[in-house]
This record gives C-alpha cells, sequence and structure tokens, in this order.
C-alpha cells in the first residue's frame, strides 16, 4: 500500500518512477543506561537514578528519599497511558521482557504520562532482572487503548544500577 500511494505522489508531480520504493519504520533509538545523582541543595538528601531513555519514552531505577522511602521504578512517555481509575491514579497491568526471557506482567500505578511498578516483590525482580539485560520492551496501551511498545538498551544497565544502590543505600 505505502508503495503504491509514493508512486502516485511521485507521478503527479511528474517525477520518473523507474524503480520500487521500499518505506521501512525506523528503529526505536536505543541509548545506553546512565546514572543521574542529584544533592538536594536545601536539605542536602541525593537522590540518584539509572536512567534508560529511548525515541519516545523513559525508565527510571532509583531513590529519592525526600519524596518516597526506598528504591522505585518509574517510566515515562510521550503518551498517556491506559488503565482503569482508582482514586487519583489508575492501575494498568503492562507486559515487559528483558532480552529473550519469558514476558511478564508489571502491576503499575499510571497517572496521565507517567507510571509506577508498585508492589516490592516486583521492583526486586524487576531491578535485578535489569542489571542483567541488555534490552527491555515493554508494552502498553494509550489512552485511547492502542498498543504501544516501549523499547530501552539496558547496556551500561549493571554498572549503573550498582551505583545508584550505593548512593541509595541507607547510611548508618
Amino acid at each position: 500500500m505505502a508503495l503504491k500511494l509514493v508512486a502516485i505522489a511521485l507521478g503527479a508531480w511528474g517525477a520518473q518512477v523507474t524503480a520500487p520504493v521500499v518505506v521501512k519504520p525506523l528503529e526505536p533509538i536505543l541509548r545506553p543506561m546512565v546514572v543521574e545523582i542529584e544533592r538536594d541543595p536545601i536539605t542536602d538528601a541525593v537522590s540518584a537514578f539509572a536512567v534508560a531513555r529511548s525515541s519516545d519514552g523513559r525508565l527510571a531505577i532509583g531513590c529519592d528519599p525526600d519524596r518516597y522511602p526506598g528504591v522505585r521504578v518509574s517510566l515515562r512517555s510521550q503518551a498517556w497511558f491506559h488503565g482503569r481509575p482508582r482514586l487519583t491514579w489508575r492501575y494498568a497491568t503492562m507486559t515487559y521482557r528483558f532480552d529473550r526471557a519469558a514476558a511478564e506482567d508489571g502491576r503499575w500505578e499510571v497517572k496521565e504520562d507517567a507510571a509506577i511498578l508498585r508492589p516490592p516483590a516486583q521492583i526486586f525482580h524487576f531491578v535485578n532482572s535489569a542489571a542483567a539485560a541488555n534490552r527491555l520492551t515493554i508494552r502498553t496501551r494509550d489512552i485511547e487503548n492502542r498498543e504501544k511498545d516501549l523499547t530501552f538498551s539496558m547496556q551500561g544497565g549493571a554498572s549503573a544500577i550498582n551505583q545508584m544502590l550505593r548512593v541509595c543505600a541507607p547510611r548508618r
């Protein structure tokens, strides 16, 4: 279909169409995982995140003690997420897959374009899997209930996650 439309469009401008034009979808832009560490200028509280970015999303694994206890996994997308209402947040099940491992369903709380993985056992498993993986794909649904895949490179993930965990470890 796309080939026919391109040929018709070129023909309309008087261009000579001699070879078929093949239109392929672009591969997602994958960037290595990095560490973002910040110190609050007022409270001196340290927050640290291992961050993976794609062309249309951001995955962050980290801690921000002024805002929440423990390690948190959050996801942002250019599209709003679909979910069932529950007070101010919505609940959604999103399937994710590290490398070629079996796909898993995660319980996420979503609000507009942000999602947070909630059960502590899932967070622990997700962080351990992320540290050993090269690639992560999360299948979501947008606000219009259309399927959308977010793909992240986890290269450099073990180092970034270990550094984040050292910063987030409680001081004694």
